[in-house]
């Protein structure tokens, strides 16, 4: 079953595992694919790729991301209604599997097993591997 979370852009902030980090990241159609026990929230990342101005931030910060995608550590949502479905949906499977789909069209594709911290304002997705 698949959920559609928000179609609309959403601002992602990104960190890394040796202290870098960005907040310049745009992703849009947010959904989320429920599988048995799994469950996939995708975030599609092309809108960062395909810029004309080659010279925007995120443009250099998606290219720095499918460079060092073996290097995420975490990312973070600040967008209300996104952190309010999700917040939904994780309390009807408490025991579900949780993976991100990070798709970057004809570049790349990552998907990682997560973890999710929720609070009010912020949703913390915290990468455990890449799948």
């Amino acid at each position: 079953m698949k959920i559609p979370i928000r179609k609309s852009s959403a601002g992602l902030s990104v960190t890394y595992y040796d202290g870098d980090y960005t907040n310049n990241l745009i992703g849009v159609s947010f959904s989320v694919k429920i599988i048995d026990d799994d469950i996939v929230f995708y975030i599609d990342m092309t809108r960062n790729i395909k810029v004309r101005n080659k010279e925007e931030n995120c443009y250099f910060d998606a290219k720095e991301l499918i460079e060092n995608h073996s290097n995420l550590k975490s990312l973070a949502i600040y967008e209300d209604h996104i952190i309010e479905e999700l917040t939904k949906i994780y309390k009807r499977y408490p025991d579900a599997n949780w993976e991100i789909d990070l798709d970057f069209g004809t570049e790349a594709r990552f998907i990682y097993a997560i973890t999710m911290n929720f609070s009010e304002s912020a949703l913390l997705i915290k990468v455990q591997e890449e799948k």
